[in-house]
């Protein structure tokens, strides 16, 4: 099972973009749950985080000091 005190939340930050598209990007490239047709980059995702955060918060879910999922608004 899983240990929800385990995790730590925390605002995203562009150093998280590699891993943000590594999470999202099987769902673009497998699935039809998303709009996008082409993974996303890393750089484009840092800039969707810059623009994203300057008006609404981006948080991840950190265990054991890797981001493991995210939220935004």
């Amino acid at each position: 099972t899983l240990d929800p005190s385990a995790s730590r939340l925390r605002d995203a930050t562009a150093g998280d973009a590699a891993r943000l598209a590594e999470i999202y990007n099987p769902y673009v490239r497998d699935t039809v749950i998303t709009f996008e047709e082409e993974p996303v980059a890393t750089a484009e995702m840092a800039r969707r985080v810059a623009e994203v955060t300057a008006r609404w918060p981006w948080l991840v879910a950190e265990r054991e000091g890797r981001v493991v999922g995210y939220a935004y608004a």
